[in-house]
């Protein structure tokens, strides 16, 4: 199993629009698409500074991600996506993690 994890920084102003996004267009399309939905959490917007939404996904292995990729590519509702939440978006990071051998999730 191979888990992605993506930390997007959000101005606190458009956190509520982009989990949105996330929820509505992101996620069903991810699942049609292969990717399973772990976890999805946003640090508070009180702070007074910008806010980090962090989503957890999984799939198996890295032959699975190149054909989720490949299918996002041709999906109308990635590029929807696309396009109203990059704008919302102030920077992050994707990265990809194996699970260490102790670790409830595997």
């Amino acid at each position: 199993m191979v888990y992605l994890v993506d930390s997007i920084l959000v101005d606190p102003a458009d956190a509520g629009r982009y989990l949105e996004l996330l929820e509505t267009i992101y996620v069903p399309g991810a699942a049609k698409r292969g990717l399973t939905l772990v976890a999805c959490w946003h640090t508070p917007e009180e702070l007074g500074e910008d806010v980090t939404v962090t989503a957890i996904w999984s799939f198996s292995d890295f032959a699975e991600w190149n054909e989720i990729r490949r299918k996002a590519v041709l999906d109308p509702a990635w590029h929807e996506w696309v396009e109203q939440a990059t704008p919302l978006r102030k920077g992050g990071t994707r990265r990809f993690y194996y699970p260490a051998s102790f670790s409830p999730l595997r």
